[in-house]
C-alpha cells in the first residue's frame, strides 16, 4: 500500500508492482501541496517536490538492496520526518552482504538525507545500521526513534558524535536490558544535553536500578538517567518482560520514588504500577486503594500534566459472581486519582489507563491453556474479562463558597490529541508490532 497525504489533499494509491506514470503525472501536476507521503512500490522518486516534508518508505522484500535511499538521497529536500519500515519477510543476509562491503563515501559523496525526525521499525541488518550515519545527516537529527531487535547493532549509531542534538529518544526492543547497556545509553544521554524526551522499553529493565547505589568504596553511584535530571520533560519506561510474566512490576517502589525526587521538571510520565490480585479481577475498591498507594510518589512531581499507566487488560474472573462494570471502576479510580492530586500536582489534567496492545501473560495462559489449544482464541472465554483503553480528563466544578468538585471525564484518543497537542506521551504508546504502531495513530 501507499498513500500519500498533505495538508490540503489525501490520495491512497492501490497497491501494485509498479507506479502507473499517469498517475505520477497526475499527482506532479495537480497535488503540489502533497507534504506527507508513504510508499512502498513503483518510481517514487518522481513524486518527491520541495514541498515533500515527511516521509515513510516500506521495504517491500523484492531485492532493493539500497531501499532506494541512494535515488532518494539525490531528491530529497530538508524534511521533517523520514520513516523506514522493514519487515521480515525479505531476504536479510543479501542486504547484509551488499551493506558490509559498499563504500558509503561512494554512494552518498554528494548528498545525505537531511531529516529532522527519523524513525526505523522492523530487522535491519548491522551492516545497514553501521552505514546510517553516512546516509543521513546526523547533527540535525532532533528526534531519533528505534523499534528493533538487537541492541548492540545500534550501538556505532549511539556512539556517533555527530548524534548530539536530540531532543526526543525512543529505543523499543525486545532485548535483554543491563549494565553495560545503560552505560551506553548514558554516554548517549550525556552528550545530548537538550534531550526532554525519553521512552525505553525493554526486557529486564528493573535489573538495572534507577535509585542511587553506594558502592564498595563509599561512592555514589547514580543511574543512567541521572544526566537527564534537570530537564527531562516527558519519560515512558516500560519493562518488556512484564508481558510474559506478569508479576513483574518496574520502575520498584524505590525507583519510583528516585525518579519524582530527581526529575523534578517532568510533565509526563508512562509507567507501570503493581495490581493487586495479579492476574485475577480483584474487588474494586481494593484494586484503587492499591493502585494508589503504589503511585503516592508522584505527588512530588509538581510539573506533572498526563501520566499513562502501562496496566495489563486481560484478567481472570469467576463466571458465576456478577459482572461489574469495570469501565466505570477505572473512571472513579481516575477521579480519585485526579482528587488526590489536585493540591500536590495542579496540572495534572490526563490519565490514561492500560497499553494499546492487548497481551497474553504467562499466568492467563496457563490459566487458559486447554482453551487457547482448542480454539485457538479467547473471544467466547466467559471467565476472561477484557478492559480497553481508557483516556480521562480532569474536570473541575467550582461553586462560590464550597470546594471544588473534581471528577473524571471519559475521552478519545483522537481528542486527547486535538485538545492536548503538546502532551506526546501516547506516541511512547507499548504498541508491540509495526502494525499496532500504525494503527495506534490512526485509530479512535
Amino acid at each position: 500500500m501507499a498513500s500519500s497525504h498533505g495538508s490540503g489533499n489525501a490520495w491512497r494509491l492501490a497497491r501494485s508492482a509498479t507506479c502507473n506514470s499517469s498517475i505520477i503525472n497526475l499527482l506532479q501536476k495537480q497535488q503540489q501541496s502533497i507534504v506527507d507521503f508513504q510508499l512502498s512500490h513503483g518510481n517514487f522518486q518522481q513524486l518527491v517536490t520541495p514541498m515533500t516534508r515527511r516521509m515513510t518508505a516500506g521495504v517491500s522484500g523484492d531485492g532493493q538492496e539500497t531501499f532506494g535511499l541512494v535515488e532518494l538521497a539525490q531528491k530529497l529536500p530538508r524534511l521533517e520526518k523520514f520513516a523506514l519500515l522493514l519487515p521480515k519477510n525479505f531476504d536479510v543476509f543479501a542486504l547484509e552482504d551488499y551493506w558490509s562491503r559498499c563504500s558509503y563515501s561512494t554512494l552518498f559523496q554528494n548528498k545525505q538525507i537531511v531529516s529532522r525526525e527519523l524513525m526505523f521499525d522492523g530487522y535491519l541488518p548491522g551492516g545497514f545500521v553501521s552505514a546510517i550515519p553516512h546516509i543521513f545527516s546526523l547533527s540535525h537529527v532532533t528526534r531519533l526513534s528505534l523499534y528493533a531487535d538487537n541492541f548492540w547493532y545500534w550501538k556505532p549509531l549511539f556512539s556517533s558524535p555527530e548524534l548530539r542534538n536530540l531532543t526526543h529518544f525512543d529505543f523499543h526492543s525486545p532485548d535483554s536490558f543491563d549494565d553495560r547497556k545503560s552505560l551506553d545509553f548514558e554516554d548517549l544521554f550525556t552528550r545530548n544535553q537538550n534531550l526532554q524526551h525519553l521512552s525505553l522499553h525493554m526486557r529486564f529493565l528493573k535489573t538495572v536500578p534507577l535509585e542511587p547505589m553506594l558502592a564498595d568504596d563509599g561512592s555514589t553511584i547514580t543511574s543512567y538517567i541521572w544526566p537527564l535530571c534537570p530537564r527531562l520533560k516527558s519519560l515512558s519506561l516500560f519493562d518488556l518482560w512484564s508481558v510474559e510474566k506478569r508479576v513483574s512490576y518496574f520502575p520498584s517502589m524505590a525507583s519510583l520514588d528516585a525518579i519524582c525526587n530527581e526529575l523534578g521538571a517532568l510533565e509526563q510520565f508512562g509507567l507501570r504500577v503493581a495490581e493487586i490480585g495479579g492476574c485475577l479481577l480483584a474487588d474494586g475498591h481494593d484494586r484503587q486503594k492499591y493502585v494508589l498507594g503504589q503511585l503516592k510518589p508522584i505527588g512530588k512531581l509538581k510539573n506533572l500534566k498526563m501520566l499513562h499507566l502501562y496496566q495489563d487488560r486481560l484478567r481472570i474472573i469467576d463466571p458465576d459472581r456478577p459482572r461489574r462494570n469495570v469501565a466505570a471502576e477505572t473512571q472513579q479510580l481516575a477521579a480519585m486519582l485526579f482528587q488526590w492530586a489536585h493540591d500536590l500536582c495542579p496540572d495534572l489534567q490526563v490519565l490514561v489507563w492500560g497499553r494499546f496492545t492487548e497481551t497474553l501473560d504467562n499466568d492467563v495462559y496457563s490459566l487458559l491453556e486447554d482453551q487457547l489449544e482448542r480454539e485457538g482464541s479467547l473471544d467466547t472465554n466467559v471467565n476472561v474479562e477484557r478492559i480497553p483503553q481508557q483516556y480521562y480528563v480532569k474536570q473541575v466544578t467550582r461553586v462560590q463558597g464550597e470546594a471544588p468538585h473534581i471528577t473524571a471525564v471519559p475521552f478519545s484518543r483522537r481528542r486527547i490529541q486535538n485538545e492536548f497537542p503538546d502532551l506526546d506521551l501516547l506516541a511512547c504508546d507499548t504498541s508491540l508490532g509495526t502494525l499496532d504502531r500504525i494503527a495506534r495513530d490512526i485509530v479512535y
